[in-house]
């Protein structure tokens, strides 16, 4: 029996990449905010990033569709959908976007007895944790797995 090792290969970094992403959701706050603020840990962010929070979050949606059509061996479309998610994931749309709307806790007035919402305030993005590092990874494999077999496949139809 012959194992297919580029197979092997593509799933063993499939699951990596899945792994880290998971990881990355349960690590802690990725971005580090002024005056100790905090945005929750990645999988808070998952679930409510889409509100409008920070462009990066809008890097899921391609990065999902991207691994499946991986699996499915539609390597151009995986290869399209994973660049975009590098590009909106990217270090740079910090510089670009580099503040955050913080939800301020609700808060009891002195001299009521309900709780008013306090608002919100912009703080700015000072720096990225290893949470942020770990999902950007995540999202860089399918785009090189991709990469090489789109440039794998195109190299083996230019041959015949």
């Amino acid at each position: 029996m012959r194992v297919n090792w580029k197979s092997v290969v593509d799933h063993v970094l499939i699951f990596l990449s899945i792994a880290l992403y998971l990881i990355s959701l349960f690590s802690g706050d990725p971005l580090e905010l002024e005056r100790g603020f905090t945005k929750g840990d990645g999988f808070s962010i998952l679930l409510f990033g889409w509100l409008g929070d920070h462009i990066a979050w809008y890097a899921n949606l391609p990065y999902f569709f991207a691994l499946y059509f991986f699996v499915r061996g539609e390597h151009e479309h995986a290869f399209s959908l994973s660049l975009l998610a590098i590009v909106l994931s990217s270090p740079l749309t910090f510089l670009i976007q580099s503040e955050v709307w913080i939800e301020s806790p609700f808060k009891r007035e002195p001299h009521h007895t309900n709780l008013t919402f306090s608002g919100g305030e912009y703080a700015e993005i000072i720096g990225l944790n290893v949470p942020y590092y770990l999902w950007f990874a995540a999202i860089c494999i399918p785009f090189a797995l991709s990469a090489f077999h789109v440039r794998y496949s195109s190299a083996g139809d230019a041959k015949s």
